[in-house]
């Protein structure tokens, strides 16, 4: 496998191009009600009507879960608010496809981006296309405060253990084989989850490539991210990956910017 972080060519925007294969999408989502049938609907705009939408409910207290049952998802409620690592680990158990596709409930993803998430896929012979907001030119400035700060730190932990320039660790938008997250053993309960997939499928020589993906602001509620608490989490996460990452020498050397 060629290791290391390839950079799509292809311009941000959607795409109705969509290869036939077999595809899941998990979405977890915590008291989104107010934007998570929009976020479903954009999702079938690229894929077919009979795609495996899962929406995996964080223990949700207002009329998310319901709402993305009348969009067309199969719902899995858990029973109280356990963490967005717990909802994404539960629906990649659920699902069936031999591609999972992830993205955010809020509506800051749109969804008609992964139809290019499995175009690059699939053209560039990838195992997970990470859709990044800050690879240029689409940087737009809608991700700021903790999120940067968080995203920076995790990219730095990987740059160092890895020497690959990852632009956007903590990306809820992605797309990735099946057998890819089969292998990754993952254990996060929160927020570092994206951190931990990416952390653990360069460590296993896995081929990644980020793509440029536009995003939209936030309209409703705010981020639930936590200063201490999930910086403290993505801290752990790296000091527990980085002996086995720098002493894995079975894995190809990453090799930036090749595609």
């Amino acid at each position: 496998m060629d290791c290391g972080v390839g950079r799509g060519e292809q311009k941000a925007g959607a795409t109705s191009v969509v290869l036939v294969v077999d595809i899941s999408v998990v979405i977890p989502a915590h008291n989104e009600e107010k934007t998570v049938g929009h976020v479903i609907e954009r999702v079938f705009s690229v894929l077919p009507r009979d795609t495996e939408i899962v929406l995996v409910d964080d223990g949700s207290t207002d009329r998310t879960p319901q709402i993305a049952r009348e969009a067309g998802a199969r719902v899995i409620r858990l029973p109280r608010n356990m963490g967005k690592g717990v909802a994404l680990r539960t629906g990649f158990k659920a699902v069936s496809g031999e591609i999972v596709i992830t993205l955010d409930s809020d509506g800051t993803h749109r969804g008609e981006e992964c139809g290019r998430l499995l175009q690059v896929l699939e053209d560039m012979d990838a195992e997970m296309v990470i859709g990044s907001r800050f690879l240029k030119p689409v940087n737009n400035g809608c991700t700021r405060g903790l999120n940067v700060f968080l995203n920076r730190a995790a990219n730095m932990m990987i740059r160092l253990a890895h020497r690959t320039p990852i632009t956007d660790s903590q990306s809820g938008m992605r797309a990735m084989r099946r057998y890819l997250l089969e292998s990754l053993e993952l254990t996060s309960i929160g927020y570092e989850i994206e951190t931990e997939i990416t952390l653990k499928a360069l460590k296993n020589g896995y081929r990644v490539v980020e793509i440029p993906i536009f995003t939209n602001p936030r309209f409703f509620g705010g981020s639930k991210l936590n200063l201490l608490v999930d910086t403290g989490k993505m801290l752990n996460l790296y000091l527990h990956n980085l002996p086995s990452l720098n002493h894995n020498n079975s894995a190809p050397k990453p090799n930036p910017g090749r595609i």
